[in-house]
């Protein structure tokens, strides 16, 4: 495991890439905070595209979680290592630095046992009498070798697609008129957003993407076929970035509109809630 701000991450995705070549599991978590460059310590989600989309070279995937509370954490930390270990591929956990400075009662699950993976490419180091088994990327400089690498990869990728998709709705009914899309800090303060419109009598609902990477495409999609539905509004920390991978699930469905605030300023829910009316408004 390890761990850091963005720019540590940024410094680490090679050694990311590497993993990935190599087939090792590992769980990298990521504290987002301002950016570019130095940036400062407060909340963002500005490394949206960094860790989604793969922040090294070399065509990869790996698993992104992105937990809403300290609570969520627990799990989703646990779980971050069960994937990495039944994948063979790094995980890594999204926070924002509002999640990482906060503080919250959690509950840990008594009598919970980890999931048991067979690992016979586990490095053993030198054993007398016995052969040694080494970790690394054997594909370098090979095209062949590293055709089959990615021959592996790809059906593992299409497994966790399948498999591993995590996503929460939230006050989403039959008469929802508009949809929010929001996942970490932000999430909670659409929540909030969605009980003052609900004072105003305007129908809003969440949906919140718990893996960013495989992203709910299919799920995001349903919710939006509901013809009360009018608008979505991806709402980030940041100056849109996964609002384009709302856009791309919709495929020109319906329309996805985009509220953000980068430079770490943390938006609140009176401002959400004044946007969608807004929206509303027809402004």
């Amino acid at each position: 495991m390890t761990s850091s701000s963005g720019p540590g991450i940024s410094l680490k995705v090679e050694g990311i890439s590497s993993l990935v070549a190599a087939q090792l599991p590992c769980v990298i978590v990521n504290v987002m905070r301002g950016g570019p460059g130095v940036g400062n310590i407060q909340a963002s989600q500005g490394d949206y595209f960094m860790s989604v989309k793969g922040g090294g070279h070399g065509d990869y995937k790996i698993i992104v979680l992105a937990p809403a509370s300290v609570q969520e954490i627990v799990h989703v930390m646990r779980e971050a290592f069960e994937l990495a270990d039944e994948y063979r591929l790094p995980v890594m956990v999204l926070a924002d630095g509002i999640i990482g400075q906060m503080m919250e009662a959690v509950e840990f699950e008594d009598g919970y046992q980890p999931k048991h993976v067979d690992k016979p490419w586990a490095a053993t180091g030198r054993i007398p009498g016995k052969k040694s088994r080494i970790v690394h990327d054997p594909h370098s400089g090979h095209t062949p070798k590293l055709q089959a690498l990615h021959a592996i990869l790809t059906p593992r990728y299409n497994e966790i697609r399948a498999k591993e998709v995590r996503f929460e709705k939230y006050n989403i009914h039959q008469d929802t008129e508009f949809i929010l899309f929001a996942y970490g800090t932000i999430a909670r303060v659409c929540q909030g957003a969605i009980e003052l419109l609900e004072e105003k009598g305007v129908k809003a609902g969440l949906f919140r993407p718990i893996t960013l990477w495989p992203w709910p495409s299919e799920a995001a999609l349903e919710v939006m076929k509901q013809d009360s539905v009018k608008l979505g509004i991806t709402v980030e920390i940041s100056s849109g970035q996964m609002v384009e991978d709302v856009r791309l699930a919709m495929n020109g469905y319906k329309p996805i509109d985009f509220y953000g605030e980068p430079g770490s300023r943390m938006i609140t829910a009176e401002e959400v809630a004044d946007y969608v009316l807004s929206k509303r408004s027809g402004k």
